[in-house]
């Protein structure tokens, strides 16, 4: 919707939801979806028509893995991978970042889902201040129920993000005003925590605002 990728990289494929929204946008973007889990993507075939969607390559590897071992950019990397409701620390640091903007094209977004159910964003503070300190323009959305969609890009979304028409789907209407509304450009400040490989919190975060509620 922002940029019109002609390229996708969906980092924790699962069950296929996110090529299945492309579907449904009508935006049939030749897709690799990496998985690590090879039962995830059997189960996914065999109750979830994981085969059916156009256009997807699967490959079954570590997201950051997979990403040292392949050069190709694209114009959308997706990002959502969680493990018993945290992310791999392996994928929330200043270097999985960079990795993901050398893999995007002069054009391209970076996208990932936080979620962070805790009222002082323990989690989405220091994640968008870490992601910032890669990209030059840094931007979340509130999605509301502790979760929260992050991009960042080499170029200014502002002007992209403005220009969404709401009609352009209507079952995605209302998705596109709140995008709108809610939309905040995030940067760096070296004040704040920064996630890196040698000294990353997010797993203790991530304990006291995720399990600590259950």
């Amino acid at each position: 919707l922002l940029n019109d990728p002609e390229s996708s990289l969906l980092l924790g494929l699962g069950a296929g939801a996110i090529p299945r929204l492309h579907e449904t946008l009508k935006q049939n973007i030749p897709t690799i979806g990496v998985e690590l889990d090879s039962k995830i993507v059997e189960t996914a075939k065999l109750y979830f028509d994981l085969n059916d969607i156009k256009n997807l390559k699967i490959v079954v590897d570590d997201a950051r893995r997979f990403l040292i071992k392949n050069s190709n950019r694209h114009d959308l990397i997706e990002i959502d991978l969680f493990l018993s409701g945290e992310i791999p620390f392996h994928l929330a640091t200043q270097e999985f970042f960079q990795l993901v903007r050398d893999h995007l094209t002069d054009q391209g977004i970076a996208v990932m889902n936080i979620y962070d159910p805790s009222p002082d964003g323990k989690i989405v503070k220091p994640l968008l201040n870490t992601i910032a300190s890669v990209f030059p323009n840094t931007y979340e959305v509130d999605a509301t129920l502790g979760s929260y969609l992050a991009m960042g890009s080499k170029f200014p979304l502002e002007e992209a993000a403005l220009n969404l028409k709401p009609d352009l789907n209507k079952g995605f209407g209302d998705v596109i005003r709140h995008f709108k509304n809610n939309f905040e450009r995030i940067d760096f400040n070296p004040k704040l925590l920064v996630f890196t490989d040698d000294k990353s919190a997010i797993e203790r975060l991530s304990y006291e605002s995720i399990f600590r509620n259950l």
